[in-house]
C-alpha cells in the first residue's frame, strides 16, 4: 500500500503518526493521517500506538493540567458527529500561507516532552527531599524517646540503690534470713528491716520465676495478722531485689514470708508460702 506513495511523502506520514499522540497536529494533518491509516499502513499504525503508550506514561507522571477548550469539539468531530443540544462553533482561523514542516512539528513535540520530563524530575526530587526530612525527624524522635526511657530507668535504679543503702546502713536496721519452703527448698533470701522509716529491702536467690499469671508477694506478719509489703518477680536466674516502704509496724515481733499470688497481688494471702523467715 505504501508503494503508491513517494518515499518522502510516506516519511512525513510516519512522522505525523509518531507525534499525533502529543496533540500537536492541526486538523488537515490529522485528516491526512487518518486517510492514510484507513488505507491499511501497519507501520504508521504501530508508530501511532507507540506514541500513545509513551504519552500515557508521561501523563501519569506529570502534574494534572486543565483540558484544552477545544477538546470537546475535537472529540466529537473525530467520531463524525456533534452535540446537537449545544453545538460548538469553531472560530474562523486564517491559515498561514505555509504550514510548518516536519522539523517544526518535531520541535514542538520535543519541547512538550522536555517540559513533562522537567516537571517529573522536579517532582521526584522534591518528593525524595521531603521523604528524607520525614525519615530524619522520625529517627530524631525515636532517639529522644530512647534517651528519655534510659534516663527514667537510670533514675529508678538510682532511687532503688539509695533506698537499699539507706535501709541497710540505718543504725536501727536488722537483718532477717529467709529459707525456701513449699517444694522450693533451694530458695533463700535476706531482708533488711528498718523500723524508723518503715522500709524493707529483700534480696532473693534461687527462687524460680512465678508461673504465668502469678506473682510473688511479701508479707509482714505480727501476732498472726499479715500485711502486704508489695509484689515482685524473679529473673530467669532466680534473683530479685525488692525494696518497699510499708505502713505496718516493723517491730522486733514481726516475721516475713513470701507467697505465690494472682498477678497484681491480693489484700490477704491465698497462695502457698514459698519463703519464710528462719527462726
Amino acid at each position: 500500500m505504501n508503494g503508491a506513495l513517494g518515499e518522502r511523502e510516506h516519511g512525513e506520514l510516519l512522522e505525523l503518526a509518531s507525534i499525533e499522540a502529543l496533540g500537536v497536529l492541526d486538523a488537515p494533518d490529522r485528516a491526512r493521517l487518518a486517510r492514510h491509516l484507513r488505507e491499511g499502513c501497519s507501520r504508521c499504525l504501530e508508530l501511532l500506538r507507540a506514541g500513545e503508550r509513551s504519552a500515557g506514561a508521561l501523563a501519569a507522571l506529570a502534574l494534572p493540567l486543565p483540558a484544552p477548550a477545544t477538546l470537546r469539539a475535537r472529540v466529537l468531530a473525530s467520531f463524525g458527529g456533534g452535540d446537537t443540544a449545544a453545538p460548538v462553533r469553531q472560530p474562523a482561523l486564517t491559515r498561514p500561507p505555509r504550514r510548518a514542516g516536519a522539523g517544526a512539528r518535531w520541535l514542538r513535540a520535543a519541547a512538550g516532552a522536555a517540559a513533562v520530563a522537567a516537571i517529573t524530575i522536579v517532582a521526584v526530587r522534591v518528593t525524595a527531599t521531603l521523604e528524607r526530612e520525614r525519615t530524619l525527624r522520625r529517627e530524631a524522635e525515636l532517639a529522644r524517646a530512647r534517651a528519655d526511657a534510659s534516663a527514667h530507668a537510670a533514675e529508678q535504679e538510682r532511687d532503688r540503690l539509695v533506698a537499699l543503702v539507706e535501709t541497710v546502713g540505718a543504725p536501727a536496721a536488722r537483718a532477717v534470713v529467709l529459707a525456701g519452703a513449699a517444694g522450693i527448698p533451694a530458695a533463700r533470701g535476706r531482708a533488711f528491716v528498718e523500723p524508723v522509716g518503715q522500709r524493707i529491702v529483700l534480696l532473693v536467690y534461687d527462687l524460680p520465676p512465678p508461673p504465668p499469671g502469678r506473682i510473688y508477694q511479701l508479707w509482714t506478719i505480727e501476732g498472726g495478722v499479715p500485711a502486704s509489703a508489695g509484689t515482685f518477680a524473679t529473673s530467669a536466674a532466680g534473683l530479685a531485689r525488692h525494696a518497699t516502704a510499708t505502713q505496718a509496724r516493723l517491730g522486733e515481733a514481726i516475721v516475713l514470708a513470701v507467697t505465690v499470688e494472682p498477678e497484681g497481688g491480693v489484700p490477704q494471702p491465698t497462695g502457698p508460702i514459698v519463703m519464710a523467715q528462719s527462726q
